[in-house]
């Protein structure tokens, strides 16, 4: 005997869900890609005239740089955000590329080639 409560799923209508939600995760596997870097998270710079855009700001007492992976062989353009740079943060060292400069809202582009790979080490004039 069937109760009038009930609910039933008609196999055709779970299979057009299912369907439904397969696009969909492939779509957004898809698009992470493409909006937000390589399927390992990491973010690389985008290269414009042969030049590789980066943006170098402050986060909790931390320099911070957008995107995170630069390709080696190929000139940074980096832009500071200098209103998130406190006092020495102005002075920005990066020994490994031969890379001293304080920046002000005058001047505030950084340039240099990185020349070899791994991490870049970001300092400000005092080594902090």
């Amino acid at each position: 005997m069937e109760n009038s409560d009930d609910v039933s799923v008609k196999k055709p209508m779970l299979w057009k869900w299912v369907g439904v939600a397969l696009i969909v995760l492939l779509g957004f596997w898809v698009l992470r890609g493409t909006f937000w870097g390589s399927p390992t998270g990491e973010v690389i710079a985008t290269e414009d005239s042969n030049i590789q855009s980066a943006t170098l700001s402050m986060e909790n007492g931390q320099y911070r740089v957008e995107p995170m992976v630069l390709k080696k062989g190929i000139p940074v353009r980096m832009i500071a955000d200098v209103s998130s740079l406190p006092g020495c943060a102005k002075n920005v060292v990066i020994r490994d590329f031969g890379v001293r400069k304080s920046v002000s809202k005058a001047n505030n582009v950084i340039e240099f080639t990185p020349d070899k790979t791994g991490t870049i080490e970001i300092a400000c004039s005092m080594n902090m």
